[in-house]
């Protein structure tokens, strides 16, 4: 069984004007890279050793490739720590903890060889000045959510399943501090199950009536995502 890849993310949201929808940061990563390249993603990455000094933890100490279990309290230090130290080198950003607002937590289906469980968090941008490393990253946009589905639908961009159904969640909100509230009440822990239709492919969540047997015609409260040649259709409760 392949190792699970902690990691995490930050959902940088910027105001725009009163009369426009807020702009949220998303990031090119260069196409060479074996994870999502040419993707357009949030700032994040992988846990390292060193982000392991948030819960006082020498990082001489850390195995990374078998890390320790932790309590809920110190996962969620050490993640927070993971999503800045990414933000800032991915992006030049420099954001303090205590404007990050949990949102979301991501566990790659058992079907994809290398997994990753990623914890995303969400916050207003403290500086919309962005620098990128030019080597992992080769470029930034600053875009409303409701354009970049647009720039997707019509090929021009790309990007993974969870950027998708965060910019999905975010397009109904016109002001930062509603979205951020209202979304991170309740974060939602995506432990998908991906199963072959005759269509293509569907992510099943977990409060999906297809979820437990895998069962892509149940009937009830649906809750997944299709991907038809490509393309994607997120399927959701209501908010």
């Amino acid at each position: 069984m392949n190792n699970i890849i902690t990691a995490a993310g930050l959902i940088l949201l910027q105001e725009y004007t009163q009369e426009n929808h807020f702009k949220v940061l998303l990031l090119k990563r260069n196409p060479k890279l074996k994870v999502h390249g040419g993707n357009w993603v949030f700032p994040g990455g992988k846990v390292d050793a060193e982000d392991y000094l948030a819960i006082n933890r020498a990082p001489s100490d850390i195995d990374i490739k078998n890390p320790p279990t932790l309590i809920q309290s110190d996962y969620l230090k050490l993640v927070k720590r993971t999503a800045l130290r990414e933000t800032l080198e991915e992006a030049g950003i420099t954001q303090k903890e205590n404007s990050l607002h949990y949102f979301s937590r991501w566990l790659t289906p058992k079907a994809i060889n290398r997994r990753f469980d990623t914890s995303f968090f969400m916050a207003e941008a403290s500086d919309i000045n962005v620098t990128v490393d030019g080597s992992e990253i080769i470029d930034y946009q600053w875009i409303t959510p409701a354009e970049s589905l647009i720039s997707l639908k019509n090929g021009e961009i790309s990007m993974p399943p969870a950027t998708f159904v965060t910019l999905t969640y975010l397009c109904p909100f016109m002001q930062i501090q509603n979205a951020i509230k209202t979304l991170c009440k309740t974060p939602i822990y995506y432990r998908p199950k991906l199963i072959s239709t005759d269509k293509g492919l569907c992510s099943l969540y977990e409060d999906d009536a297809g979820y437990l047997n895998e069962d892509y015609q149940a009937k009830g409260n649906l809750h997944r995502l299709e991907i038809i040649n490509g393309k994607f259709e997120y399927i959701r409760p209501h908010i």
